[in-house]
């Protein structure tokens, strides 16, 4: 018998389904500009806690630049 909360040998890590008492979850985790227009998405098991995604979640924002590009002077 496996625990709950953990997951099965037969179910690889990426799969974004997780185990509860409620059945199979999933969260959507979105990284959204102040107009609500999402900048990054990602998807994981519903028991993964929510601080663990913030950070993977933040690297996948991407905002292209639209100048030049401005140099720092000291």
């Amino acid at each position: 018998m496996i625990a709950r909360g953990t997951n099965r040998p037969d179910e690889p890590d990426d799969r974004a389904l997780g185990r509860s008492r409620g059945g199979l979850t999933t969260k959507i985790h979105l990284a959204c500009d102040g107009k609500g227009r999402p900048l990054a998405v990602l998807v994981t098991p519903g028991q993964r806690h929510d601080s663990i995604c913030a950070r993977p979640l933040l690297e996948r924002i991407r905002v292209p630049r639209t100048g030049p590009p401005t140099t720092l002077q000291a």
